[in-house]
């Protein structure tokens, strides 16, 4: 028996600090972590723990309903850049037309807490843990950029959670 109390005080703030970075409406933000939440608790009799981690299908809803947030709200978002250093550009990231600064510097800096944590991280680790936390790339696409084994990225990914969740960083 999965106790949902335990899970969602377990993975609240790993899915409310991915949802902050990439939702700079804060009403919005808070709605669609309910939602996780939701979806979480309604299927959790679904979850088959032989076929993924907890973290990474919880991680799955999260960013499954962050990419169905955006398609929903396509049409009234703009496009704005949020880093300008052409080595380290991240792109682009769509933002609701209500924009908020303060909330996109909030936002900025725990990509940077992030980013920064993921540079201290050994060789191994750092390029993964970049395609997946900052590039928000899917263990396919993963896959496919590296040539490494599914398994293999689950597995560096799981040990760089252990590794940054040591250092305080919890992602």
């Amino acid at each position: 028996m999965k106790d949902f109390n335990k899970i969602y005080n377990d993975f609240y703030s790993s899915v409310a600090m991915w949802v902050n970075t990439k939702v700079n409406n804060k009403e919005d933000a808070e709605e669609l972590i309910q939602d996780i939440f939701v979806k979480v608790a309604s299927n959790l009799d679904n979850y088959d723990e032989n076929q993924s981690a907890m973290s990474t299908w919880i991680m799955s809803i999260t960013r499954n309903t962050i990419i169905d947030y955006y398609r929903k709200n396509s049409s009234e978002n703009v496009v704005i850049s949020l880093d300008g250093d052409a080595e380290e550009d991240l792109g682009y990231e769509a933002i609701s037309k209500d924009y908020n600064p303060l909330a996109a510097l909030m936002n900025s800096e725990a990509l940077e807490r992030v980013k920064s944590a993921i540079k201290n991280l050994p060789d191994g680790y750092r390029h993964i843990a970049s395609l997946f936390y900052i590039s928000d790339f899917s263990y396919k696409e993963i896959v496919e950029q590296t040539g490494l084994p599914e398994g293999t990225v689950k597995t560096k990914l799981r040990r760089t959670r252990d590794l940054l969740s040591s250092l305080r960083l919890s992602i």
